[in-house]
Parts: C-alpha cells; structure tokens; sequence
C-alpha cells in the first residue's frame, strides 16, 4: 500500500489535510479539518480499453488516478506532509506589488441566483444589478514604483499586449501598489454586435502571440487585432489601493471607488458595468431573456459582502450570482464516450447533434456531459437506446451550431431522431 498526505493552509489559517491511499485497484481517500470532521471515500477501478493495445489494468488505472490526485493538489498548493503530527513549514504568503504570486486568486461569482434568494436581497434592498460583459476576467496591478502590469487569471504577465490599456492605466494616477480586477472585452459594432463575437473576438486577441499563456517576443497580430479592434477593460472590483486590502471592505463602498476613477479616463478604455434597478427577480430575468442576444446576462452583487483573495490557486464563489436566462433545446445523442478520471466506468459525455435537412445524416454539435449519471457497468447506457432525443439547457449558441455550457436536463421518451432537424438558420 502507498499513501500520501497532503496539508494546506485554509482562508481562516486552520489546516485542512487529504490522507490519500493506493491498494492495489483501490484508491481511498480521507479529508477534512485538522481536529475537526472528516469524510471518507474509495474507488475501485475497472480495466480500461479492455482487449486492445493500450489495455490498462484495473491496478494501472488506480494509480495513474493516484498520482494525478497529488500533481492537480500540489498545483492548487498542497504541500507533503509526513504525518499529521509533522507537518511542513508554511510560507507566510502575502501579497507582492512587484508581481502576482503564481497562486494569487480572488473569488468568483456563483453560477447562479434563485428566485427566493434574488427576491429577498431585493427587499432587503442588499442587491445591485450590473451588466454581465462577456469577456475575460484580468487582474490590474500598479507596482510599488507606478509601474501598470496585466495579469490574466492564470497569472501570465500579458502586460505587452495592451500597450492602449497601460497606457489609459498610467494616465489615471492610481497609487502605487493597486490591484484592480476587470473583464476584457470589445465594444459592440456591425461586425460584433452579439456579445458571443465579442467573446470570439477577445479570445482571439487574448491567445494571439502567446505559447501555453506566455507572450511570445514578437505581438505583431495582437497589435494589429487592436487596430481593428480596440480593447477596453471594465473594471468590477478593487482588491488593493494604496496597499489598503479592499478586501475587507463591502462592495457598495469599492464600486464607488471604481466610479470615481472611470470620471478620470477619457479615452473610453477604462468604465465600470452599467448599473440597472429591478424590483423582482422575475423582472430581472425577463429582462436578460430579452435581451439574451446582446447581453451574457446580469451579475446581483450583495451591496454589504466583501470579495476575497487566497493564495492556493483555488478561488472560493462569495459575494455576488450570476443572472443569465437558461435556454433549451432538443437534440440527438447519437453516441457516448466514457469519462476519466472520477468519471471513469461512466458515461463522460454524450456526442449531441440534428439531422440534416434531408433527413440524411446527423451533424454534429458537441457534446454534453454535464447532469449524466450513467453507470457502464450496470449497462445502464443500453436504457438510452441510442441514438435517441434529449432535452439540454445551455446559455448561448455559436454561430457553427454549437451550445455554450450545455447541461443534460432529460430524455424525451416521446420523441424519435427524426423530431429533431436543423432549422432553417442552419442551427
């Protein structure tokens, strides 16, 4: 039997532990708080590619499986520990104003917002409402010497592909060591004007002269991208400003902030999300089905929560929802792949798409793998009887046909393939 432990430091300071262990086709694990509660699970493995040349057997399967469990923690900053009685030197992480530490993080939206809880900050009068840009989420840093830098969320320094950022960024005078998070995007025009194109575009500009999230020596396409296509930052939150940790301050009072630095820049570059007042959560999410073309969506901010900032890599969700309306659509699974990792010996994902308009073949249109809860072993997949039609619940469409976010929601038993045919936009 292998076994490792596995020991990081949570927000609070308290230690929190993985106890992981390899017998034979089984991996175990056990988690949870030092003096605290814990939770306990296993896996036993099935071979995988059974009869074929890449065959692997149940105990090479548990151990790959292991040993990816300690690569991805490490990463997210675990440390090897002995025991749970000798455990690592910690380092006091704190935030640097030279460069962002490789595991700085900052928390992230819920995925979403129900009724009861939208409605009942409403009447609390806690929520605020802003334009949800459909963008990238990046990090601004003024340096201890005024120096502007531009991190992406990964925390690669793409600071030399927005010379017209750091530019507007400069000219506002912030203090030194200031840390502002923003979502890239482009402004609307003819040839963007659904917030998908932007988001294709700004990705486009985002990967563009970069090497697995570095920035390569020559930026020639990037710049000449924003020629065609400038880019802006909308700032939504102050982490940092003049070394304060804004943190520890409510959003209602940091939004403020970032309205008053906006009324400095008049290049247009720089402006925070535009505001809206709704007075149910109904009225909110008429409002973003109706407008699902232009818009992602909106974010509900809770006017007296504070954001937060960890070093571990792994962002917790606090402060604010996401509101975007969810959509439908019928299509065909015509075939499954199994999954990896926690999922495998199960259904990973269904292959998804529509017939063609002379009913000839099916056109592929991604995949799902979200909400599936199908055991191979038990040959649960035969019930499908694939090919067969399914409801799925995604948030946009690409212009090829694809879903953004599909999510499995059900099987339609009284429909057949058939049923479901392209329409005449071609989607």
């Amino acid at each position: 039997m292998q076994k490792k432990i596995l020991v990081q430091k949570n927000t609070y300071g308290r230690i929190k532990f993985i106890e992981l262990a390899l017998d034979g086709a089984t991996v175990s694990r056990v988690w949870g708080l030092l003096q605290g509660k814990t939770q306990t699970t296993s896996n036993t493995y099935d071979c995988v590619n059974k009869g074929k040349a890449n065959e692997l057997s149940p105990t090479e399967v548990a151990a790959a499986d292991y040993y990816r469990i300690i690569e991805r923690k490490s990463k997210e900053g675990y440390l090897i520990a002995k025991s749970l009685k000798e455990l690592p030197k910690f380092d006091n992480n704190q935030m640097s104003f030279e460069n962002l530490p490789v595991q700085f993080c900052c928390s992230k939206p819920h995925t979403k917002i129900s009724k009861a809880k939208c409605n009942k900050l409403i009447k609390q009068k806690l929520a605020r409402f802003f334009l949800k840009e459909n963008g990238l989420c990046h990090f601004i840093l003024t340096t201890s010497t005024g120096e502007v830098k531009i991190y992406t969320r990964r925390i690669d320094d793409h600071t030399r592909k927005y010379p017209n950022l750091v530019k507007a960024y400069t000219a506002l005078k912030l203090p030194p060591n200031s840390l502002l998070v923003v979502e890239l995007t482009v402004d609307s025009s003819e040839e963007f004007n659904t917030h998908m194109e932007r988001f294709k575009r700004i990705q486009s500009i985002s990967r563009s002269d970069t090497l697995k999230g570095k920035v390569k020596d020559s930026i020639e396409k990037t710049l000449k991208l924003q020629e065609e296509t400038p880019v802006r930052a909308v700032m939504f939150n102050v982490l940092y400003l003049n070394c304060t940790d804004r943190t520890l301050s409510p959003y209602s009072l940091n939004i403020e902030l970032l309205q008053d630095l906006e009324s400095y820049d008049t290049s247009g570059v720089i402006v925070t999300p535009r505001e809206l007042d709704f007075v149910s959560y109904q009225e909110a999410y008429d409002w973003a089905y109706d407008n699902t073309i232009e818009v992602e969506g909106l974010v509900v901010w809770v006017k007296n929560e504070n954001s937060e900032i960890t070093y571990n890599g792994k962002p917790s969700r606090r402060a604010c929802y996401k509101l975007k309306a969810v959509k439908e659509d019928d299509v065909i699974a015509y075939d499954w792949q199994e999954g990896t990792g926690a999922k495998q010996g199960k259904v990973g994902s269904l292959l998804i798409g529509k017939y063609n308009k002379e009913l000839t073949e099916i056109v592929p249109m991604g995949n799902v793998g979200s909400g599936l809860k199908i055991k191979l072993g038990e040959c649960e997949i035969d019930y499908w009887n694939l090919p067969c039609v399914i409801e799925i619940n995604f948030d946009q469409r690409f212009s090829t046909g694809k879903y953004q976010f599909p999510r499995f929601s059900k099987k339609h038993e009284d429909k057949v393939p058939l049923d479901v045919v392209i329409d005449k936009d071609g989607l």
